[in-house]
């Protein structure tokens, strides 16, 4: 029983790693996690107590070229810091094509928008290279901040601006492509 809470699937006599692994080491705080989450836009307002607060909450995985992290209109539970690899978040177009939309690399983070709400997937993120990647999980977040009401203001707000910044971005990259088409 204590397998299926762990996602490892019971056999005889074979050696089963979960699917994510837990940053809780022997109470070790990974010193190159603490820095890759100063570097997360939403997180660089807190203390380093803070950080390690969420250090605890994060899970990390192992990822083969062309397997997928999330795929497209499949519900999100979170969201993802690349660690290591290369990562092509990308769509289906209306005429069944598959559209590139970006390429994410070590240090950056996609899905942050499922920290915010109960939304689906809106682009699969697909490994072009072995990748390694932590995840944070919503309602992980979510007790922590219900434990730390300061830090999760922080956080949320941090979250508001960047989910802005972004919105911004598409509508201005919106605006030039309509610039171009009339032009």
């Amino acid at each position: 029983m204590e397998d299926l809470k762990n996602n490892i699937p019971p056999t005889k006599n074979k050696l089963h790693v979960p699917l994510w692994m837990s940053n809780k080491k022997n109470g070790e705080i990974n010193k190159d996690l603490l820095n890759t989450l100063k570097s997360v836009p939403f997180f660089t307002r807190l203390s380093k107590h803070e950080l390690k607060q969420i250090s605890l909450i994060l899970y990390e995985r192992k990822y083969s070229a062309s397997e997928y992290l999330f795929k497209e209109d499949t519900p999100a539970l979170g969201m993802f810091i690349i660690k290591s690899g290369t990562i092509e978040i990308g769509k289906i177009n209306p005429a069944g094509e598959s559209m590139t939309l970006a390429s994410i690399g070590q240090g950056e983070i996609l899905g942050e928008l499922a920290l915010l709400t109960d939304i689906q997937r809106t682009a699969s993120a697909l490994c072009v290279t072995p990748a390694t990647a932590y995840i944070l999980f919503k309602h992980d977040l979510n007790d922590l901040i219900s434990r730390e009401t300061g830090m999760g203001v922080k956080i949320m707000q941090d979250i508001a601006a960047l989910v802005s910044d972004k919105l911004k971005q598409t509508t201005d990259e919106l605006v030039k492509y309509k610039m171009e088409i009339y032009i």
